[in-house]
């Protein structure tokens, strides 16, 4: 199946990575990103160094489970499964053992993610998302097992061995040199057991979404998402009336927005004067740490450069006529704001009330 016709077909159900978003679990997506997906109306999303390195270590990683695992059968990539009872319920996992009942999934993070989300090898401390990511394909598959495995740093190793492993060909990997890869990179495993009582839930909240939601077209509940955003500056892009005097309801959505706005501002000058008090306290060191692992780091940063392009042009002997021609110039967009008169008053998380304007 090729890549186009993959994703038509996976616009036609739920995926394992899409069910996180849909019930509000996925600190990177949104119910709305997963509707406007779904309905082809998603605007293009740009690969991140994690998911151009998950994509080209995948057959690594498989090699390196396989060899140190002992496998006697090769791990088969089962492609797009569909649950025959849901066609809506769906997934590609990343590796089966058929013979052992056994599903994988793969996945690349940086250091700094691997000390917020994930625990030691073996433990349960694993990223919520793809938890329930797992769990969907236990279900879809009916297997009682499955292992997430994560590799942790070493970008530049890890995609120099992926490259490597693709020259030499995964029929004449080399045993001694996955032996090596295992010991040199930071790789971990934790098993994924199946637990009805949230596949119960994953599959209610799947069906609802997918039969009142994508199905019929009816959008989500608008949340503060980056998908919901841009669906809404695609919805109005241009101004067409005056203002107007906002009904019951929107005079409402005004007053929530401007008690959130002082919660937020609260919230932000205690995390400031918290942030100075911080650096205050660091000093000259590299950072603090605490006895229960807390690190607050001040390390230093290199200065970068920024080029003065047009003055560039013009002491090269540019004319203005020339740089014009060169200048590329942003579309419109439109700037939200809300102004509060001096009398309005917000109020902030502990009930203090609040003046100042917007």
């Amino acid at each position: 199946m090729d890549e186009a016709t993959w994703l038509q077909q996976r616009r036609l159900g739920l995926g394992g990575s899409d069910i996180s978003s849909v019930v509000g679990l996925n600190p990177y997506s949104s119910p709305w990103h997963v509707y406007l997906d779904k309905i082809g109306a998603a605007l293009p999303v740009r690969e991140s160094v994690p998911m151009r390195l998950g994509k080209l270590v995948e057959p690594l990683l498989t090699a390196l489970y396989t060899h140190r695992m002992r496998l006697r059968e090769p791990l088969v990539s089962p492609g797009l499964l569909i649950d025959a009872r849901r066609p809506w319920w769906r997934g590609t996992p990343d590796r089966l053992d058929r013979g052992q009942g056994l599903g994988l999934e793969f996945k690349y993070t940086n250091r700094y993610q691997a000390a917020r989300e994930w625990g030691p090898s073996g433990s349960a401390l694993v990223p919520l998302r793809h938890r329930l990511q797992c769990a969907w394909y236990l279900e879809l598959t009916g297997y009682e097992r499955w292992e997430l495995m994560v590799c942790i740093g070493h970008e530049d190793a890890l995609a120099a061995a992926g490259w490597e492993l693709a020259l030499m060909g995964e029929d004449r990997v080399d045993g001694a040199w996955l032996d090596r890869l295992w010991q040199e990179l930071d790789l971990r495993l934790y098993p994924i057991a199946p637990d009805r009582e949230l596949t119960a839930l994953l599959a209610e909240a799947g069906e609802r979404f997918w039969t009142e939601h994508v199905v019929p077209q009816h959008p989500p509940p608008l949340d503060g998402s980056e998908a919901a955003q841009d669906y809404v500056r695609r919805q109005y892009p241009q101004v067409t009336a005056p203002v107007r005097l906002a009904s019951a309801p929107e005079q409402a959505l005004l007053q929530q927005y401007l008690t959130a706005d002082a919660s937020r501002d609260a919230w932000t000058g205690e995390r400031d004067r918290l942030k100075v008090a911080l650096q205050d306290a660091i000093g000259p060191a590299r950072g603090i740490r605490g006895p229960d692992g807390v690190q607050a780091n001040w390390p230093p940063v290199a200065g970068g450069a920024v080029v003065a392009w047009e003055a560039l042009a013009r002491a090269l002997g540019a004319t203005p006529e020339q740089i014009e021609s060169c200048t590329t110039r942003r579309a419109d967009t439109r700037r939200f704001t809300v102004d509060a008169p001096a009398t309005a008053i917000r109020r902030t998380p502990n009930g203090q009330e609040s003046t100042r304007s917007v």
